[in-house]
């Protein structure tokens, strides 16, 4: 039992690597130039039992450069799946010179795999629309958004607030609504002359900057909120080994298991 979990675990086999999302290439650059840059990060995606093979794709390269429409074909594909979506999943991260058309452009190409087992695992890819096999969807807030419209919103306040403080008007403490309510007021009650005019144009000029940054501020915010930002994440299954005493039908021993 313990001699054949161990040989399990030797053979177990190494996730194929995430692809990076690499720059764009020249202006002009030829698709197969750029398929042969990308060779590496194929070959990588190879696992311990699948050291050589090939992988035929059809595609169509956007007006913008990029890959969609990815199909592997059966006839000229020799490796597993997994290994397939892999390739997928580079060709989605790789960027491609603008077609001169400037329309789709199709593709087909024949990757020849060869090489060596990755030594670490990327564990991000961007979300394009689609969740291959052996990804899930992971989402979060844009917290820099947030944070962004966090201080505009509190500048613009804090601003509005002082502001009614210093001419004891508490209107200007209220959110949006206040520094709206604290012009309108400052109008209503200010006697002619050409010095409360101006005072009372510099009141709605500050008014209108507050209170665009407290409604730009909360924008921000619920933007951040309900447009999260989406990636893909291989799905993993960690190691794992339980060692307990006793064997099944044996008086003396102890027994060893694992999920690889």
């Amino acid at each position: 039992m313990v001699t054949a979990l161990l040989l399990l675990l030797a053979q177990a086999e190494s996730l194929p690597p995430l692809p990076e999302v690499q720059p764009p290439p020249p202006a002009n650059t030829p698709p197969k130039s750029v398929l042969a840059q990308a060779q590496p990060r194929v070959d990588a995606c190879l696992t311990p039992n699948t050291r050589a093979g090939t992988v035929k794709v059809r595609f169509v390269i956007t007006e913008n450069g990029e890959a969609r429409d990815i199909q592997v074909e059966p006839r000229g594909t020799s490796v597993t799946p997994d290994v397939q979506a892999c390739v997928v999943n580079v060709l989605v991260a790789t960027p491609f010179a603008r077609p001169a058309s400037h329309v789709d452009e199709p593709f087909t190409w024949t990757f020849h795999l060869s090489s060596t087992v990755p030594s670490s695992v990327a564990t991000q890819i961007p979300f394009r629309g689609e969740v291959p096999a052996g990804y899930h969807l992971v989402a979060a807030p844009r917290w820099g958004l947030i944070g962004g419209g966090i201080g505009a919103f509190l500048g613009g306040y804090a601003f509005s607030a002082a502001i009614g403080a210093l001419a004891g008007k508490w209107s200007g403490a209220i959110p949006i609504a206040g520094p709206i309510a604290f012009a309108v007021e400052a109008w209503s009650q200010s006697s002619s002359g050409i010095s409360n005019f101006f005072l009372n144009t510099l009141l709605t000029f500050a008014t209108i900057v507050e209170t665009a940054a407290q409604v730009a501020g909360v924008v921000m915010i619920i933007v951040g909120v309900k447009s999260p930002v989406q990636w893909l994440e291989r799905d993993t299954t960690q190691p794992a080994i339980t060692f307990a005493p006793g064997a099944p039908g044996a008086p003396l021993g102890a027994t060893l298991s694992g999920r690889f």
